[in-house]
């Protein structure tokens, strides 16, 4: 542990941007060959590398391995492992699963971004287009506190996040949306449901839908312009983006299976809306995790599959002795 920390206060994760390392083609292959021994034989070492990077480098090597081995074929085999170490140690007892900062829930965020990005633009495009642009001048806000004097909106208000709450859902949990889902995304979903069975049955629906609405969903909600759903040359107002919490707090909730408390009163107004599309959730979810071990398996694992982020660059002559550029 010693010298893993000490190994953390050394590591620069932002010099790895400003030197490319230039290997030979046979010390490239080499590396290769060892990144696709540890993925598929040792994944251990690259869930060891995250204690010696330290946790506010937990972002970036998570990117950097989900890179090189989607490149490789091989990331579902790593997160599972990461996922199954994650639910094995059961830290912080089962309430903390893929809910704090471990190293399992950076992996899967990574993954989310890497192979979801489209699928959120076609899910989501044109509700953040109703919400930002169409009806960019229309308040869903229900919190009294916020309204100052103008209570007698509140009733319009709370209807129209009522409509946009329930439009939103109903887009995301139709069958064609689910059919269109990428389905290493509902692999691992799956996945994640096969472990709750195990450890935390009791919380299997919250733990699917904490990784399909609050870590891949919502976000994207939250912030549409980090995500690419906003029309070229919008922005996101601030009544905007304050409808679009109000949104994604129900999601939330909802994912969760849960209903508001005194915790946000205001927000109590939502739950017989929350309480009626429970069902709706719950049978989403189950759609989600039906899909059978060998649909959508990963690309055949070959040495140096992942030439893609190892570069092999041919020499001035234009021989076979050039080198290669890990980037």
């Amino acid at each position: 542990a010693a010298a893993a920390a000490a190994a953390a206060e050394k590591f620069d994760a932002s010099a790895l941007k400003e030197h490319a390392v230039m290997y030979s083609q046979r010390e490239s292959d080499m590396l290769s060959d060892l990144f696709l021994f540890c993925s598929t034989t040792e994944p251990a070492v690259l869930h060891d590398l995250f204690a010696i990077v330290g946790a506010s480098n937990y972002d970036q090597l998570a990117k950097i391995l989900v890179d090189m081995s989607h490149a490789a074929g091989v990331t579902l085999h790593i997160l599972h492992y990461f996922l199954t170490k994650e639910f094995d140690q059961l830290q912080g007892g089962k309430g903390a699963i893929l809910r704090e900062n471990t190293v399992a829930n950076k992996m899967s965020k990574a993954y989310l971004v890497k192979i979801g990005g489209d699928y959120l633009r076609w899910l989501l495009g044109d509700i953040v287009k109703q919400i930002c642009v169409d009806e960019r001048k229309q308040s869903y806000e229900i919190d009294p506190n916020k309204l100052g004097d103008d209570h007698g909106e509140l009733p319009k208000n709370l209807m129209r996040l009522q409509k946009a709450a329930t439009s939103v859902l109903s887009r995301i949990t139709s069958s064609e949306a689910v059919d269109r889902m990428p389905v290493e995304i509902r692999k691992t979903a799956k996945f994640i449901a096969d472990l709750a069975r195990r450890a935390a049955p009791e919380q299997l629906d919250a733990l699917v839908g904490g990784f399909i609405m609050l870590r891949y969903i919502n976000p994207a909600l939250f912030s549409p312009e980090r995500h690419h759903l906003l029309p070229e040359g919008k922005v996101v107002t601030p009544t905007s983006r304050r409808n679009l919490i109000l949104v994604t707090k129900v999601l939330q909730n909802l994912a969760n299976g849960v209903l508001f408390t005194k915790k946000e009163q205001f927000m109590c107004a939502m739950n017989d809306t929350v309480e009626t599309c429970l069902p709706l959730v719950k049978k989403y979810l189950q759609a989600v995790v039906s899909i059978t071990s060998t649909t959508g398996a990963d690309a055949p694992v070959t040495p140096r599959a992942h030439a893609a982020t190892i570069i092999a660059a041919p020499d001035a002559g234009g021989g076979g002795g050039g080198a290669a550029v890990v980037v």
